[in-house]
């Protein structure tokens, strides 16, 4: 199976580094890039052409939301994931307008790539934060850019998230009490 190609944006050094070296360790994809802030991915983004972008949307200099805007004018087929740490209703809206695929609490983010990446190249809508989910739920973009399967693929995705926090609160129950 071919590797997607894999570009790595957060300004936070240490936590860049960590996806970095869980993404080899899976060998789930093929880093061609990273980048601390939204210039050094634009810049990138002119020389490569990644299958996959995760992001934190809170990046200095370009913002997250007009560096996802650029991004995706240069490359239209392109999917991005954001890191997230609970933004408002309204921010996480527009983010999906523009077309961000999927969302991650940035805590949870390197539970969440120990996921086969070539799954995510295949899900057209994917998020994991109950958050995002409610708001998607109750929001006019179901409607508009959610169809029937995709709706599906995300309650799927719900119910994953919470089987995981049982198995996971079963364990801290189990070794830490």
């Amino acid at each position: 199976m071919i590797k997607p190609k894999l570009i790595v944006v957060d300004n936070n050094l240490t936590f860049r580094q960590r996806l970095i070296f869980l993404i080899n360790v899976e060998n789930s994809a093929e880093i061609i890039g990273k980048a601390s802030n939204g210039d050094e991915l634009i810049e990138l983004l002119t020389n490569h052409k990644p299958d996959l972008i995760l992001m934190d949307i809170d990046i200095p200099q370009l913002k997250g939301i007009d560096v996802i805007r650029q991004a995706l004018k240069m490359l239209p087929d392109l999917k991005i994931f954001a890191f997230t740490m609970f933004g408002d209703d309204e921010y996480i809206l527009s983010l999906i307008k523009i077309g961000v695929k999927g969302f991650m609490l940035k805590s949870h983010a390197m539970l969440e790539l120990e996921k086969d990446i070539h799954s995510y190249l295949t899900i057209e809508n994917y998020c994991m934060n109950n958050q995002v989910i409610n708001i998607i739920n109750k929001s006019s973009v179901n409607k508009l850019q959610y169809s029937n399967e995709n709706k599906r693929l995300t309650d799927k995705a719900k119910k994953l998230y919470d089987k995981f926090n049982q198995a996971v609160q079963q364990l801290e129950h189990t070794y830490f009490m």
